[in-house]
């Protein structure tokens, strides 16, 4: 784990976390009325509100599958909305792809998701950041293969 420092001096992103559920748990529950999920990787975003004190803004989630990244869960408190918290969140995230082709989201509403690089599929809901070049045949066979998992 490790944090990083941004344009707020008093925000912090804490990366590659684990397990973040002790943390993030009440936030994810509010937003996908659910609990976050349990498998590495996750990054969340620490607003300070007292010299010590901490609260969670934001949170991020990648699975790394074999030669590919899910992403989602984005999600962030409502009080720290608007302050480019999201998109720190997912390009944070993208400096360190391991040994994945592309990014995978599955989403809503695309717009914020394009902005930090993610392009449409011909599936819906499905988009993608290709993080090495590939031919066109290599990568509508791995868009394919993440198209049929569904949802994620």
């Amino acid at each position: 784990m490790s944090t990083a420092p941004h344009a707020y001096e008093s925000l912090r992103i804490m990366k590659g976390l684990e397990d973040a559920s002790f943390l993030v748990a009440d936030l994810f529950q509010a937003v996908f009325h659910t609990a976050p999920p349990r498998e590495p990787l996750h990054y969340v975003a620490l607003q300070r509100v007292a010299p010590s004190s901490f609260e969670v803004a934001g949170y991020y989630h990648v699975t790394h599958r074999e030669d590919y990244a899910l992403v989602g869960g984005l999600c962030v408190d409502p009080r720290y909305r608007r302050r480019g918290i999201a998109e720190k969140l997912e390009r944070i995230a993208f400096e360190d792809p391991g040994d994945a082709k592309a990014f995978f989201a599955y989403v809503g509403d695309p717009k914020r998701a394009r902005r930090v690089g993610f392009a449409d599929t011909r599936h819906p809901r499905l988009l993608v950041s290709w993080v090495v070049p590939l031919p066109e045949v290599e990568q509508a066979r791995l868009v394919d293969r993440v198209a049929a998992l569904g949802p994620f």
